[in-house]
């Protein structure tokens, strides 16, 4: 039993933690972005993604918004032109698209 407690413990703390710290939103932002951006080489615009978000954050002048890359890399060699900071609209929602449910961001099992 203390170790399913314990276990227990672990999963709220972790849960708090990210609550605490809007993880789930700053994730949920960064994939949207990856999906309309579609870049030939992923990981380097998630590299840029969280480099450009922490600047952002680290400013004395931060906004709570989340914030495109710099630059994308939609070219043949992964890299990209910069970007005018500008983020791209998000995609039209469907006519009869049913509205989602709650999604977790951490699982207990």
């Amino acid at each position: 039993m203390a170790s399913s407690r314990s276990h227990d413990a672990s999963v709220r703390e972790w849960q708090s933690y990210v609550d605490d710290h809007g993880i789930q939103a700053i994730l949920k932002e960064c994939v949207v972005q990856l999906c309309i951006a579609k870049p030939e080489n992923p990981h380097a615009f998630l590299k840029d993604y969280f480099a450009n978000l922490e600047k952002k954050h680290s400013s004395p002048d931060a906004q709570p918004a989340p914030i495109a890359p710099a630059s994308t890399t939609n070219s043949e060699n992964g890299v990209g032109a910069p970007d005018d900071g500008a983020a791209a609209p998000p995609p039209p929602a469907a006519a009869n698209q049913r509205p989602r449910g709650r999604r977790g961001a951490v699982s207990a099992a």
